[in-house]
């Protein structure tokens, strides 16, 4: 079978992010909606499901299980065109000294990170925070690459 973007973050060895899909009428329920990652604004306090499906720019659909998925899926499109590697390394994103994803599961002043996930190019992804900030988290990555957030559409539950 192929490897989904979850195998790839539990076993680094499955490198290759061929579970993309190009999308179908029938690759969601019924209840399930699109909604543009520009205008995904979850409310921590409400608790909202989490997306189970992120359609990236290029057409290609990658299936998504938790709010830290989806910007797991995001770093890994964009490692896929090679936006993300070692040499880019550290990313911060809206200006803060927060590492978002580097070499080491560190922050600029060598504290380690509370939870991270290792990314299929051998990078560590910050994983700790709420809902809102992992959607705007995965909105300002699409930015630093020079990509639009409304090109992105996540299928919500």
């Amino acid at each position: 079978g192929q490897a989904t973007i979850r195998d790839v973050l539990l076993f680094p060895q499955m490198r290759s992010l061929h579970s993309a899909t190009q999308p179908s009428d029938n690759s969601l329920t019924s209840d399930s909606r699109w909604i543009p990652l520009s205008r995904l604004a979850p409310v921590r306090s409400e608790k909202p499901r989490p997306p189970v499906r992120v359609r990236c720019s290029d057409g290609n659909e990658y299936p998504v299980h938790s709010w830290a998925g989806l910007f797991a899926a995001i770093a890994e499109w964009l490692i896929d065109r090679e936006y993300i590697t070692h040499e880019t390394c550290p990313i911060r994103l809206n200006g803060v000294t927060r590492y978002h994803i580097h070499t080491a599961p560190v922050h600029g002043n060598d504290k380690p990170w509370e939870s991270y996930r290792l990314l299929s190019n051998g990078l560590y992804m910050f994983n700790h925070g709420p809902c809102d900030e992992r959607v705007k988290r995965s909105q300002c990555l699409l930015r630093e690459f020079g990509y639009a957030p409304a090109d992105f559409l996540v299928a919500m539950r």
